[in-house]
């Protein structure tokens, strides 16, 4: 653990103890939950952890702004717009070196003489670079440009219409308890996992969870938050908070 992850760790914690003694009964509610529905052999701290920590990441990408993601975002979206000409070209210089060496292009030799390749490579290369500019392959990280809070969305986000950061985490909580509900623990400390049908979501406790961590969003409901989610984001998954590529 690096003195960065450190450090947030610590913080973590510090924020989860004076959340609990602000929010006793909430805090309750919630080792309640993990309680009554823990599987048999299983770890009722996995819902309490996940839940208070989703809390907490939610607040801290909210008071940070995320600036750093918002430029890779922007990074991004900028290659996204600039590749599709970069293609074009790529496509040009292959037929460009497909039809010359065909021809037997004196001019062209020279120029693969210099290269120190032939024709024949050299287009072998550019087609593979040409595929893996527009094959659609599994990031090592999950691009910027499909990233905003804790949403994965399938295609780049449209910056003008995201979802704010605490509906987003009534979204989250609403997930996290439909999860564990249903017994589907695993799935709550994957990478990406689509909202269930299943569970119970506890809306009014999400509420709570929702208006604790952000007091001034108190007009925010778990329910309609689930409602427009499911309406309106198909494909959409859920991601932790953490800013992605650091």
């Amino acid at each position: 653990m690096t003195v960065q992850e450190s450090q947030r760790t610590e913080n973590a914690l510090a924020w989860w103890q004076n959340f609990k003694k602000q929010n006793s009964q909430i805090a309750t509610e919630v080792f309640a939950i993990a309680e009554k529905h823990n599987q048999t052999g299983g770890n009722s701290t996995v819902l309490t952890n996940s839940v208070f920590w989703a809390c907490h990441a939610a607040l801290v990408y909210d008071k940070e702004k995320n600036k750093d993601h918002q430029k890779k975002r922007k990074i991004d979206n900028v290659y996204l717009k600039d590749r599709g000409e970069a293609v074009k070209n790529l496509d040009a210089v292959i037929e460009f070196l497909k039809w010359h060496d065909k021809k037997d292009a004196s001019l062209l030799r020279s120029a693969m003489f210099a290269l120190g390749s032939n024709a024949d490579n050299t287009v072998l290369m550019l087609s593979e670079l040409k595929e893996a500019l527009t094959t659609k392959v599994k990031c090592f990280t999950p691009p910027h440009s499909h990233q905003h809070g804790c949403f994965l969305y399938p295609v780049p986000v449209n910056t003008e219409r995201t979802a704010t950061i605490p509906r987003m985490l009534a979204v989250n909580l609403v997930g996290l308890f439909r999860l564990y509900t249903s017994g589907n623990q695993v799935a709550m400390e994957c990478e990406g996992w689509p909202l269930p049908k299943s569970g119970k979501p506890y809306h009014d406790l999400v509420d709570k969870l929702v208006t604790a961590t952000f007091p001034e969003s108190w007009e925010i409901k778990a329910k309609s938050a689930e409602a427009d989610f499911i309406k309106n984001s198909p494909g959409v998954l859920i991601v932790p908070w953490t800013p992605w590529g650091e």
